[in-house]
């Protein structure tokens, strides 16, 4: 029989420490049978778990649902003129979810600021600057492929919604009385791109940049993110601050057989495989970069792994349109656009360069001026040949104040281009 207590409607607790026996075989049955059923969260105390599905569940992340939550955080639910979540989210008649976490953080802020506005001890004063800290922070973390990178974007949209209810003048200022409104009462300040689009937009240019496919994980972050969301007493968000850190430089120059190097090198190349105006304006992309016929089989650092889709049923087409979108949306210029592209793009054709030896026979090598991507490098790169050979195929050390100047061996230039 089972350790586990359980529901009036025979499913286990939603929360493990409501368990009867709290050992390994009990909580493995519960989340086990709460995913069967289609409820991939499951609260421990403050913690909550997911239980990634790898497949979309209708309604859990819609508009309806967001509502139900936000009315509950706000005393306006079905539960009556009170809280239903607690300050975590982990309390009251809803499932535990992603959207009680947020909304119970959110809460918590305000509450704070509410309380240090009217002069509450409860909340931390600075004596010289008069400003509440109401600080909250949000901890998303689990092996590859357990949806942190989802997770994280769905804590971030709900944080925006509430913002811009806020903005919109749906919400009156105190949380504890606002009022839940559908999304079309916010869109025309959406469409005029406020703060929250630009920092939702923010995700696509990370996850193109540092999300590489793994042998577990086809959109897979390859480096660590603390992501700072800052608002206004009045629950406005007026900025965001992204610090990024770890990002594993390594996969640019080798990768397993079955994995990727990251997605923005596949995404620039298949640019122009889609339709339409996107296509047309794509295309126009792989011309200004040199990748006009290119394919992923064509570059050293695309092709050493033989592996170049995404098995998610995404494409490099469409999260390429996306980048763009998105970039257009955070600020950059067309100019800044092409810039930042354009680095990439060098990277491919750097990776396909090779040595020859020099003519002194001494072991030296310089870059083959023959290799057919050295043009595009060198374009992409805006430097001359000479410049790009004396930074890879030489090093300078300094003794006793004097300059010495070594040329490279193959082996060694080889090691200077990957670390270049």
């Amino acid at each position: 029989s089972s350790s586990s207590s359980t529901s009036s409607h025979g499913m286990p607790p939603d929360d493990l420490i409501e368990l009867t026996h709290l050992h390994e075989p009990a909580v493995v049955h519960c989340l086990r049978t709460r995913y069967a059923a289609g409820l991939v969260y499951t609260h421990t105390g403050a913690i909550l778990l997911a239980c990634n599905p790898f497949r979309t569940y209708d309604g859990l992340y819609s508009e309806a649902t967001m509502k139900r939550y936000w009315e509950a955080g706000s005393g306006g639910g079905a539960g009556g003129g009170g809280d239903n979540l607690t300050d975590d989210g982990s309390r009251g008649s809803l499932s535990p979810h992603v959207y009680g976490v947020a909304d119970g953080a959110f809460r918590a802020m305000m509450r704070a600021f509410e309380d240090g506005h009217a002069g509450n001890n409860n909340a931390v004063i600075a004596s010289d600057t008069n400003a509440t800290f109401a600080d909250q922070s949000i901890l998303v973390s689990g092996e590859s492929g357990a949806g942190k990178t989802v997770t994280t974007k769905i804590v971030m949209r709900y944080l925006a919604t509430l913002s811009q209810r806020y903005a919109s003048g749906a919400c009156s200022r105190s949380s504890r009385h606002a009022r839940y409104t559908p999304a079309s009462t916010a869109a025309a300040y959406d469409r005029e791109g406020g703060i929250e689009q630009q920092v939702l937009q923010s995700n696509p240019i990370l996850e193109s940049f540092g999300n590489a496919r793994t042998v577990r994980n086809d959109n897979s972050s390859r480096f660590g993110k603390f992501i700072e969301m800052q608002f206004q007493r009045s629950g406005i968000l007026t900025s965001s601050n992204i610090d990024t850190y770890l990002l594993e430089k390594v996969r640019l120059i080798t990768q397993s057989r079955g994995e990727r190097n990251f997605h923005i090198f596949y995404e620039i190349l298949a640019a122009a495989d889609g339709g339409g105006v996107a296509a047309a304006a794509s295309q126009s992309d792989k011309v200004a970069l040199g990748l006009r016929h290119a394919t992923a089989e064509d570059f050293a650092m695309t092709s050493a792994s033989g592996t170049y889709d995404r098995r998610d049923g995404v494409h490099d087409v469409d999260t390429y349109q996306d980048l763009k979108d998105a970039m257009l949306t955070v600020g950059f210029s067309e100019e800044e656009q092409m810039g930042i592209l354009s680095v990439p793009a060098a990277l491919l054709f750097c990776s396909n360069l090779t040595f020859v030896d020099r003519r002194e026979h001494d072991g030296s090598s310089e870059l083959d001026c023959n290799n057919p991507s050295l043009p595009n490098a060198l374009d992409l790169l805006g430097v001359t040949g000479d410049a790009l050979n004396d930074a890879i195929c030489t090093s300078t050390i300094v003794v006793a104040g004097e300059k010495l100047r070594k040329v490279l061996s193959r082996d060694q230039a080889t090691k200077a281009l990957e670390a270049f």
